[in-house]
Protein backbone atom coordinates (compact mmCIF):
# COMPACT_ATOMS: atom_id res chain seq x y z
CA UNK A 1 0.00 0.00 0.00
CA UNK A 2 2.84 2.40 0.77
CA UNK A 3 4.10 2.01 -2.80
CA UNK A 4 0.72 3.01 -4.24
CA UNK A 5 0.69 6.15 -2.08
CA UNK A 6 4.21 7.01 -3.24
CA UNK A 7 3.17 6.57 -6.88
CA UNK A 8 0.16 8.84 -6.35
CA UNK A 9 2.33 11.51 -4.73
CA UNK A 10 4.85 11.29 -7.56
CA UNK A 11 2.08 11.58 -10.15
CA UNK A 12 0.90 14.82 -8.57
CA UNK A 13 4.30 16.32 -9.33
CA UNK A 14 3.99 15.56 -13.05
CA UNK A 15 1.01 17.57 -14.33
CA UNK A 16 -1.45 14.96 -13.08
CA UNK A 17 -0.34 12.37 -15.65
CA UNK A 18 -0.89 8.76 -14.70
CA UNK A 19 2.06 6.40 -14.66
CA UNK A 20 0.86 4.63 -17.86
CA UNK A 21 0.59 8.02 -19.60
CA UNK A 22 4.10 8.95 -18.51
CA UNK A 23 5.45 5.61 -19.78
CA UNK A 24 3.58 6.15 -23.08
CA UNK A 25 5.30 9.54 -23.50
CA UNK A 26 8.70 8.03 -22.74
CA UNK A 27 8.21 5.07 -25.10
CA UNK A 28 7.08 7.37 -27.89
CA UNK A 29 10.13 9.63 -27.42
CA UNK A 30 12.55 6.68 -27.37
CA UNK A 31 11.15 5.21 -30.57
CA UNK A 32 10.19 1.75 -31.76
CA UNK A 33 13.66 0.42 -32.52
CA UNK A 34 15.34 1.63 -29.32
CA UNK A 35 12.68 1.00 -26.68
CA UNK A 36 13.41 -1.55 -23.97
CA UNK A 37 12.49 -1.83 -20.31
CA UNK A 38 15.98 -0.64 -19.39
CA UNK A 39 15.88 2.47 -21.60
CA UNK A 40 12.43 3.36 -20.28
CA UNK A 41 13.56 2.81 -16.66
CA UNK A 42 16.59 5.07 -17.26
CA UNK A 43 14.44 7.81 -18.81
CA UNK A 44 11.93 7.51 -15.97
CA UNK A 45 14.68 7.94 -13.35
CA UNK A 46 16.20 10.85 -15.27
CA UNK A 47 13.06 12.79 -16.23
CA UNK A 48 10.51 11.79 -13.57
CA UNK A 49 12.31 11.60 -10.27
CA UNK A 50 10.28 10.01 -7.52
CA UNK A 51 8.32 7.60 -9.68
CA UNK A 52 9.38 4.05 -9.00
CA UNK A 53 7.68 1.09 -10.64
CA UNK A 54 8.30 -2.59 -10.05
CA UNK A 55 9.95 -4.38 -12.99
CA UNK A 56 6.74 -6.27 -13.80
CA UNK A 57 4.59 -3.12 -13.70
CA UNK A 58 7.08 -1.25 -15.87
CA UNK A 59 7.12 -4.14 -18.36
CA UNK A 60 3.30 -4.09 -18.52
CA UNK A 61 3.16 -0.33 -19.01
CA UNK A 62 5.82 -0.50 -21.74
CA UNK A 63 3.86 -3.26 -23.48
CA UNK A 64 0.63 -1.27 -23.20
CA UNK A 65 2.37 1.82 -24.62
CA UNK A 66 3.87 -0.16 -27.52
CA UNK A 67 0.44 -1.65 -28.23
CA UNK A 68 -1.24 1.76 -28.11
CA UNK A 69 1.37 3.06 -30.56
CA UNK A 70 0.69 0.11 -32.89
CA UNK A 71 4.07 -1.50 -32.37
CA UNK A 72 2.88 -4.96 -31.30
CA UNK A 73 0.92 -7.78 -32.86
CA UNK A 74 -2.77 -6.98 -33.15
CA UNK A 75 -5.39 -9.14 -31.46
CA UNK A 76 -6.17 -12.30 -33.36
CA UNK A 77 -2.62 -12.84 -34.52
CA UNK A 78 -2.55 -10.48 -37.50
CA UNK A 79 0.74 -8.71 -37.73
CA UNK A 80 0.78 -4.95 -37.43
CA UNK A 81 2.98 -3.68 -40.24
CA UNK A 82 6.36 -2.62 -38.97
CA UNK A 83 8.17 0.27 -40.53
CA UNK A 84 9.76 -2.16 -43.04
CA UNK A 85 6.56 -4.00 -44.00
CA UNK A 86 4.69 -6.88 -42.47
CA UNK A 87 7.64 -8.85 -41.15
CA UNK A 88 9.19 -8.14 -37.75
CA UNK A 89 12.55 -6.43 -37.74
CA UNK A 90 15.70 -8.12 -36.46
CA UNK A 91 15.46 -5.86 -33.42
CA UNK A 92 11.88 -7.04 -32.83
CA UNK A 93 12.99 -10.67 -33.02
CA UNK A 94 15.95 -10.10 -30.70
CA UNK A 95 13.74 -8.27 -28.19
CA UNK A 96 11.17 -11.08 -28.33
CA UNK A 97 13.84 -13.71 -27.74
CA UNK A 98 15.34 -11.70 -24.85
CA UNK A 99 11.90 -11.30 -23.28
CA UNK A 100 11.29 -15.03 -23.65
CA UNK A 101 14.61 -15.75 -21.93
CA UNK A 102 14.02 -13.12 -19.22
CA UNK A 103 10.72 -14.70 -18.18
CA UNK A 104 12.11 -18.23 -18.51
CA UNK A 105 9.60 -19.40 -21.09
CA UNK A 106 9.93 -20.86 -24.55
CA UNK A 107 8.59 -18.63 -27.34
CA UNK A 108 5.68 -21.08 -27.75
CA UNK A 109 4.69 -20.90 -24.07
CA UNK A 110 5.12 -17.12 -24.02
CA UNK A 111 2.89 -16.82 -27.10
CA UNK A 112 0.23 -18.92 -25.35
CA UNK A 113 0.44 -16.60 -22.35
CA UNK A 114 0.17 -13.52 -24.58
CA UNK A 115 -2.96 -14.95 -26.21
CA UNK A 116 -4.44 -15.72 -22.79
CA UNK A 117 -3.71 -12.19 -21.58
CA UNK A 118 -5.04 -10.67 -24.80
CA UNK A 119 -8.28 -12.61 -24.40
CA UNK A 120 -8.76 -10.84 -21.06
CA UNK A 121 -9.10 -7.56 -22.96
CA UNK A 122 -7.38 -4.29 -22.22
CA UNK A 123 -3.88 -4.75 -20.75
CA UNK A 124 -4.21 -1.58 -18.66
CA UNK A 125 -7.40 -2.93 -17.05
CA UNK A 126 -5.70 -6.26 -16.37
CA UNK A 127 -2.73 -4.42 -14.87
CA UNK A 128 -4.98 -2.37 -12.60
CA UNK A 129 -6.88 -5.50 -11.51
CA UNK A 130 -3.71 -7.46 -10.74
CA UNK A 131 -2.17 -4.55 -8.83
CA UNK A 132 -5.37 -4.25 -6.78
CA UNK A 133 -5.33 -8.00 -6.05
CA UNK A 134 -1.69 -7.78 -4.93
CA UNK A 135 -2.48 -4.81 -2.72
CA UNK A 136 -5.45 -6.61 -1.18
CA UNK A 137 -3.33 -9.65 -0.41
CA UNK A 138 -0.76 -7.62 1.55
Amino acid sequence: MAKAKADTKADANHDGKSNPAIILDIVEKIGRDSVSDDTVRDALKRDYKGIELSPSTLKQYVYAARKKLGWVKARGGTAVPSRNGEVPTLTDLMNARKLSEDVGMSPEKLLELVHTLTNFGDVETLTACLEALIELSE
